[in-house]
């Protein structure tokens, strides 16, 4: 027990004065994860749009219409940046992307209101652009719906009845939706986190993929092997915890600063979320050491393991639910740890969850960590094998 002890303490004082000793893996496991969350959190500071540009078309010219446009100024995800007479002026605007929408008041706008009837308001969007032309949906929508139900009352109210009775009468049905968790629904609330998450794993995966890609090219696991004292598991467990100390240290790091930093919730059972990570950083290094194996370069480690990001990250459910993907990606994202972890972590963090509503997320990362374990152990013992004999 002793010689083991020893081997652990001799690797991972090897390990880290090597990580810090090459400046390939000290730039991905120190100054991208302190640095990346800071760059691309900042991007998303706003959290929610604001003064998305349209252009309206007003071919009305009434008190009615320009109150509209005023309306429509008004609100917080709306820019009037100019009034035109015809549709050609606008839809030249809209090409050239100076503006994401197009707001069309035809010249019956007034005189259909005040008659009684129903008149159109024609929404043209730049459906390019996903986001915006959502916000602008939902933004010229809510105006329009307002505006509606105050020319019924007001046409209500001439035809006798009182405010009350008019406004019961022009809306019979209201609807009270009440968002929950991202109550704002800010696009950056939504995001930030998983882009944390992401930085979290890849670069740990990126890193340790290099330190035993590097062990290989410079055929040195014999050497580590005799330094751990003939034990596999000094050899392996020296060297991963030097990465589970940094990586906890990072979601720390993470969850106390960074967090408050960019205004993120932080609201469920933190002691669940801190074993949850624990077990998630684990699963992510034993994976890293068994795929980096396969390799006997660095460079063709990190070219291959970067490809991996975008991959994992639209793999895992995060932008994009698992059940609209075709089943053999949805049966591969299970195998990724941070599948399970960013549904474990979204859950206590944005909707206050306990142990009881993450448990199928830890099961699931307990045997991914356990078959990761048992898959290094086998691959390094098979490799050492052959670099004794």
């Amino acid at each position: 027990m002793k010689n083991t002890l020893t081997g652990f303490w001799a690797v991972f004082v090897r390990e880290a004065k090597s990580l810090l000793g090459d400046m390939n893996i000290r730039t991905i496991v120190i100054a991208a994860p302190l640095l990346y969350p800071l760059l691309y959190g900042s991007v998303y500071w706003q959290k929610t749009e604001v003064d998305v540009a349209i252009v309206v078309v007003d071919q009305d010219h009434s008190a009615l219409s320009r109150e509209f446009i005023r309306d429509l100024d008004a609100h917080q995800l709306i820019k009037v940046v100019e009034v035109v007479p015809d549709l050609a002026a606008a839809q030249d605007r809209l090409c050239r992307l100076d503006v994401q929408g197009i707001v069309l008041l035809g010249p019956d706008f007034s005189s259909s209101q005040k008659r009684g009837k129903g008149t159109d308001v024609k929404v043209f969007l730049n459906t390019s652009r996903f986001l915006p032309s959502n916000d602008l949906n939902k933004a010229i929508t809510s105006v329009a719906v307002k505006n509606a139900a105050a020319s019924r009352v007001k046409f209500l109210q001439m035809a006798g009845y009182s405010l009350t009775q008019a406004e019961e009468v022009s809306d019979p049905v209201r609807d009270d939706v009440r968002p929950m968790f991202n109550i704002t629904e800010a696009y950056g609330d939504f995001l930030i986190p998983g882009i944390f998450i992401l930085i979290l794993q890849q670069t740990l995966l990126i890193g340790l993929s290099q330190s035993i890609a590097k062990e290989r090219e410079n055929n040195t696991l014999p050497e580590l092997y005799r330094m751990a004292k003939d034990s596999l598991w000094a050899m392996l467990s020296g060297k991963a915890f030097v990465y589970f100390l940094l990586y906890a240290s990072y979601a720390v790091l993470y969850a106390a600063v960074y967090f408050r930093l960019f205004t993120l919730q932080l609201k469920g059972d933190l002691l669940a979320l801190g074993v949850i990570t624990g077990i998630f950083l684990l699963s992510v290094i034993y994976m890293s050491i068994f795929l980096s194996s396969f390799f006997t370069r660095k460079i063709i480690a990190l070219q291959t393991i970067a490809f991996t990001s975008y991959p994992i990250f639209f793999m895992s459910g995060y932008s994009w639910p698992k059940a609209g993907m075709p089943l053999p990606l949805q049966w591969c994202a299970q195998l990724l740890p941070s599948t399970h972890y960013f549904t474990a972590a979204v859950r206590i963090m944005e909707m206050n969850a306990g142990w009881r509503e993450v448990m199928p997320e830890l099961w699931w990362l307990l045997g991914l960590a356990a078959a990761g374990l048992v898959c290094t152990r086998l691959r390094m013992r098979a490799l050492l094998r052959s670099s004794l004999t």
